[in-house]
């Protein structure tokens, strides 16, 4: 049973502005005590009964590295730090544009004027903690100060906030003296997704495996808190605040009202929830409680929108029904849907830290196998680091037992028994046919489930009738479904439509033929300004390594997310009396390497920053630049992106989406890219402000309102994280399974590039060739292709034809049944071929003199051979030429 009384005592242990001012902050969080109908007596009962467990110091040592006494090391965030955030996954510096004076105390003012502001006074504990901890850190930056957003836990490693230390602490306040670590996941994903023949079906799918893990986490949260969850974190995602509107008196009823405030449907019908959860739940028993508890929820959840489509399917086809004509048309009904979803999950509780250590420095075996080993481990690191640290400057709790401390090693051990959990587990067999049963028609689209109506003549006849016509209704065509297929095309017209008013704010879904519409020449007669092009792009992008960030293998390095005073310490290896070595002695084999390599251990925050970072990119950046370049979003599961675009604009939307998540606009983004991104009082229409690396400020649909998107500035994955895209062009009348598939394919393609974040462009052309290329985003290619798709050189509608055919005849070197041999490398000979064919081709295609065309040529030969073979040299050319072709057609006869 949770004692909520004491979770909001342990999450206003310290006040939020506490970096504001540190001397002395106990004493001003009384009037936010107060406030709430609490009192500085029993925060000091709360504190001396947590002696033995107490979780402010599991927080702390799982949060923060290794520091000496505040009195040996102190950091003033005004004077010190500038008020300084450092993004925890670069450690790039955020300073916000304006700042309080120094010993001002406007920023405490702040932070208890909007909590006066969150209506608690006839509420519950429980209602009072999940108004406070939903509310009050996006009031305070929304309403006050974008700092508000990034108040520092700890002023020495400012690149974790209050904010989340105080959940952390109440978290483990909820689960107790034995925490363990719970890792539950959902799926199918992608096969069930692609499985579509409708735009309509990629987004039902993605958004119904979004709904199911929502309600999983929505049961975790209302039984121990919301904060137990670390991953993805829940504040502010659309769907959990549906959830807590659904919970009655645990809100206010304007808070989360369909339509208004927080759920309107630009972000409420965005499926951005990753497909798995980590969660604090207590040891034993009681964990494996939670964990049924979730699962039972998703089951009955998935259950219930089920018998809702087919109820729907029933009052669909009553009269047939009532006369027994269709009779066992859902005789597989039932079977199939328990097939569906797929649920793992595994728990771990949480070793003694000591133990914990031995198990990966067993030399019979690590447990669990570290990646890097443990030698060069982080936490090894800060081992080192902290035992270097003189005792006279040690805290007072240094040295004690801290389980919480091996964070990264109790998630490595809960990700490794969740793998094993995942490759053993058993699975429902199929029912088995009769040696004289002949087997129904299988699903058009999965192949494996038996399509409803079986052998029953003139069902599917009557089905597309009875749902709209065989033209023009949900089921037009000829293609026939299982119960899955069935449920994911009808359950938001069944389920949503009473649920969440879909009916009345559903995503406009276009078809792929209005998709590959796209624009003609300005000067085109009224009346035929549109035609299609006939073929359309499917965009599929996901961040790169999402595994090893999760992991804690791609932590930023120490010293950048340390503030200054606190990298001089250690960085200089002296303090005190006695002094100690530098680190990276020399013979001293227990020390960690150079300051330099060290980097930071894995923790709670920066699973917090990770899912906030993603969160924010999918839902407040994928979508407006997916349809600022004229598309249609159908999935944006944070880092993971699915949607359809006009052939001419995927390339350039695509690297537009990559400079959102990095939070990071170079200096050569493509013109286009540039004028679609970066907002300015020239360009009132671009989409952002990039007010640091790793962070991104929406400019359209803003402001104070809770009704509009967030006003400070977001933090997205950052610089030194990447995401890799493969983009598929496709033909409208071609299964779209098929293009989605080959998007997926040019995905892979594309994560093979050397270093990865990188993209892979595929044209899939009716005749059955394909054609297609791969590089990195920073390269020149990109900057290439967008300079011929701007058209500002005025090259001919031949002119990627006569090229391409004249470089082919160069890095062709044979052929066979296999298909064509290419030059395997560039050679000077080769490089100055293609360079004097391209400068011969821009005088006879454009409007080049000869020094232009040389200088032109000589650009871009530059930068695509640096960034292509030879044979994905010619494939560029021959992509450009037929998607140039698209938007221009040829007079060359063979195009």
């Amino acid at each position: 049973m949770i004692n909520w009384k004491d979770k909001l005592l342990a999450y206003l242990h310290d006040p939020p502005h506490k970096p504001f001012r540190i001397a002395g902050h106990e004493d001003a969080r009384g009037p936010l005590l107060r406030h709430l109908g609490l009192s500085e007596d029993d925060i000091k009962q709360w504190e001396q009964g947590r002696h033995k467990a107490n979780p402010d110091w599991q927080a702390a040592a799982a949060d923060r590295f290794p520091f000496p006494t505040a009195g040996t090391l102190f950091v003033d965030w005004k004077l010190h730090g500038e008020m300084e955030f450092r993004h925890p996954l670069t450690g790039d510096r955020f300073l916000p544009m304006t700042q309080p004076r120094q010993h001002s105390a406007v920023g405490e003012s702040w932070v208890e004027q909007v909590l006066h502001g969150i209506p608690t006074d006839d509420a519950g504990w429980k209602q009072k903690f999940f108004r406070v901890w939903r509310l009050w850190p996006e009031r305070c930056a929304r309403e006050k100060h974008p700092i508000l957003a990034y108040l520092v836990a700890d002023t020495r490693i400012p690149d974790h906030t209050l904010w989340h230390h105080n959940g952390m602490v109440s978290a483990l306040e909820a689960v107790g003296a034995k925490p363990a670590f719970l890792l539950f996941q959902i799926g199918p994903v992608q096969d069930f997704i692609a499985q579509a023949r409708k735009t309509q079906d990629l987004w039902s799918g993605s958004y119904l495996l979004s709904f199911l893990i929502s309600k999983a986490l929505a049961t975790v949260a209302l039984t121990l808190g919301p904060d137990c969850v670390v991953y993805p974190n829940l504040r502010g995602i659309p769907l959990l605040d549906w959830w807590w509107s659904q919970e009655g008196d645990l809100f206010p009823q304007e808070f989360f009202k369909l339509g208004e405030g927080r759920l309107h449907s630009c972000e409420l019908l965005i499926p951005s929830l990753p497909n798995r959860f980590l969660t604090l739940v207590p040891a034993g028993e009681d964990g494996r409680q939670v964990a049924d508890k979730a699962q039972a929820a998703v089951r009955q959840l998935w259950q219930e929108i089920a018998d809702s489509v087919h109820a729907h399917l029933c009052h669909r086809l009553q009269n047939h029904l009532t006369n027994d004509e269709f009779k066992g048309w859902d005789a597989h009904w039932q079977h199939q849907v328990k097939h569906f979803p797929v649920l793992d999950w595994t728990l771990h509780e949480w070793h003694p830290e000591q133990k914990a250590i031995q198990c990966v420095e067993s030399r019979d075996g690590a447990t669990p196998p570290m990646i890097n080993g443990w030698k060069d481990h982080p936490l090894r690191h800060a081992m080192a680091w902290r035992n270097m640290i003189p005792v006279d400057h040690r805290e007072s709790w240094h040295g004690n037992r801290n389980d919480a401390f091996a964070w990264s090693l109790h998630y490595a051990t809960t990700d490794w028994k969740f793998a094993a959990t995942k490759n053993a587990r058993g699975f429902a067999s199929w029912p088995v046919l009769r040696p004289d049963e002949k087997s129904p028609p299988k699903d058009h689209l999965n192949g494996r489930d038996e399509v409803l109506g079986g052998d029953i003549k003139g069902f599917w006849d009557a089905l597309r009738v009875a749902c709209g016509g065989a033209d023009k209704g949900d089921f037009k065509g000829r293609q026939l479904y299982g119960a899955i297929s069935v449920v994911k095309r009808l359950w938001p017209r069944a389920y949503l439509s009473e649920k969440l008013q879909w009916k009345q704010w559903k995503p406009d879904f276009e078809s792929v033929q209005d998709i590959a519409v796209i624009e003609r020449d300005l000067d085109a007669l009224p009346g035929e300004s549109l035609r299609s092009c006939g073929y359309y792009a499917v965009l599929c992008m996901d961040g790169d390594d999402m595994g090893q960030w999760v992991g804690g293998i791609k932590t930023p390095l120490l010293k950048k997310v340390l503030a200054g005073k606190a990298w001089d310490y250690f960085k200089n290896g002296k303090a005190g009396k006695g002094g100690w070595k530098p680190l990276g002695g020399e013979g001293e084999a227990d020390l960690p390497p150079k300051a330099e390599a060290v980097r930071r251990p894995l923790s709670p925050s920066f699973h917090a920053a990770l899912s906030e970072a993603i969160s924010n990119f999918g839902l407040y950046c994928a979508g407006q630049i997916v349809e600022k370049f004229s598309g249609q979003m159908l999935f944006a599961g944070g880092d993971d992106v699915l949607a359809m675009l006009p052939a001419a604009k995927a390339l350039e939307c695509a690297f537009a989406l990559q400079c959102a998540f990095q939070g990071y606009l170079p200096d050569d983004a493509p013109c286009s890219v540039r004028t679609a991104l970066q907002w300015s009082p020239d360009n009132p229409s671009g989409l952002f402000e990039f007010p640091a690396y790793g962070f991104v400020t929406c400019k359209h649909g803003a402001g104070k309102s809770e009704r509009l998107r967030p006003n400070w500035p977001l933090m997205v994955p950052g610089r030194e994280a990447t995401a890799s895209a493969g983009i598929a062009i496709g033909h409208v009348r071609s299964p779209m399974q098929d293009t989605i598939q080959a998007a997926r394919e040019a995905e892979r393609l594309a994560k093979e590039v050397p270093n990865k974040g990188a993209f892979a462009l595929q044209v899939l052309k009716r005749s059955g060739e394909a054609v297609g290329f791969a590089a990195r985003w920073s390269s020149g290619v990109v900057s290439v292709w967008s300079e011929l798709e701007a058209g500002i050189h005025d090259l001919s509608g031949r002119f990627a034809y006569r090229y391409a055919s004249l470089v082919k005849a160069l890095v062709v070197t044979g052929g066979g049944p296999e298909g064509a041999a290419y030059a395997s490398e560039w050679t000077e000979t080769l490089r100055e071929a293609i360079e004097a064919e391209l400068r011969h081709v821009l005088i006879q295609q454009g409007d080049f003199k000869a020094d232009k065309a040389r200088e032109q040529a000589r650009r871009w030969c530059k930068d695509l051979t640096a960034a292509l073979n030879p044979r994905d040299y010619l494939h560029f050319w021959m992509t450009w030429a037929f998607v140039n072709r698209l938007t221009k057609p040829s007079t060359d006869p063979q195009s």
